[in-house]
């Protein structure tokens, strides 16, 4: 299979002319990556709005890209394509050249970097240490293959971790913006409450257990509070907070304001299909396997959650969720 093209001012760049792809990197340094990073809790319509956005012609939805090397290529997971990920016509050669003239153990190095160093919320474990580099440089590298094969002008990742988030800032060439995803805490914690089978063909790698509503809560809490602390350090002009609710309500407003924000321009053919579906997502939530998604809230813990439950989770959280614009009094 051809290799993919890196491009220096107009220039292709083959591959097979540099010896590392740190030289690729470095040719390609004066054209940064553009990588829109979700950040958020689960359950917030990350996958939603990762496949919203890949339906762009100018962004590449990756889904939650960590999983890649985690357990998705390992255990030759299912791609959004359908294709197991060993033989997706886009993951399959990306891993593979990801792969080339790297040392036998690369993947469980970086694993573990990437593990350390992609937490929620825990900067002082990777700041400056050797976990922080060799993050770096193979994100870079796969980053910079992705891009290259998918040949948009953006990359997608919704892996969520604000840690993650920290690490990407953190990677010269690579220009970082963040989308801090919200959804009402109640939201969440009803989905979190429900348990679920095991089906890899319908994206379920694992069974799924319920979440007690206490402990949802105390995660979203803590998640959004880091995702915000994250957002600082990018700065305003890298981040924008969108509320779940806000895109089923209005997608093709939503995904404009998130272009806006990467100074991407948008083709409003791309939104106005009303009907789209996943393409290379390599992991998040099942909905990345379903085809002919039309967006739609799913608010039915409005009416299927108890009252005392939903004023448990108002108290436990109100403080954040007057902060996100939630009324209290439902």
């Amino acid at each position: 299979m051809d290799m993919p093209l890196a491009h220096d001012n107009g220039r292709d760049i083959n591959p097979a002319e540099h010896s590392t792809w740190d030289e690729i990197a470095s040719t390609a340094e004066t054209q940064p990556i553009k990588l829109i990073y979700i950040c958020g809790y689960g359950r917030s319509g990350s996958t939603l709005l990762d496949i919203l956005l890949g339906q762009q012609r100018s962004m590449f939805g990756g889904g939650e890209i960590i999983g890649l090397s985690q357990h998705v290529y390992l255990n030759d997971e299912y791609c959004a394509c359908g294709e197991r990920v060993r033989s997706c016509s886009f993951w399959q050669p990306v891993v593979e050249q990801w792969h080339a003239q790297q040392p036998p153990r690369f993947i469980e190095e970086f694993r573990r970097a990437q593990w350390k160093v992609g937490t929620v919320f825990s900067p002082r474990r990777w700041f400056g240490s050797r976990d922080l580099e060799t993050f770096s440089s193979h994100t870079a590298r796969l980053m910079r293959l992705m891009s290259d094969r998918s040949g948009k002008a953006a990359i997608v990742d919704s892996s969520k971790w604000p840690g993650r988030g920290m690490a990407l800032a953190k990677i010269k060439g690579i220009d970082l913006h963040v989308i801090h995803l919200v959804r009402d805490v109640r939201g969440v914690a009803w989905s979190l409450s429900k348990a679920y089978e095991a089906d890899a063909s319908k994206g379920l790698q694992r069974v799924i257990v319920p979440k007690p509503l206490l402990y949802s809560a105390a995660r979203w809490a803590y998640v959004n509070l880091a995702a915000e602390w994250l957002c600082r350090k990018v700065g305003p002009s890298k981040y924008l907070r969108i509320r779940y609710e806000d895109v089923a309500a209005d997608p093709a407003g939503s995904l404009q304001r998130i272009a806006s924000l990467a100074g991407i321009a948008l083709d409003p053919r791309d939104y106005e299909a009303g009907e789209f579906n996943p393409v290379h997502q390599v992991a998040g939530n099942r909905l990345r396997m379903q085809k002919g998604i039309r967006v739609k809230s799913d608010d039915s813990w409005r009416k299927q959650m108890p009252e005392g439950k939903r004023r448990l989770l108002t108290r436990a959280c109100g403080f954040l969720l007057a902060r996100y614009g939630y009324p209290m009094g439902v």
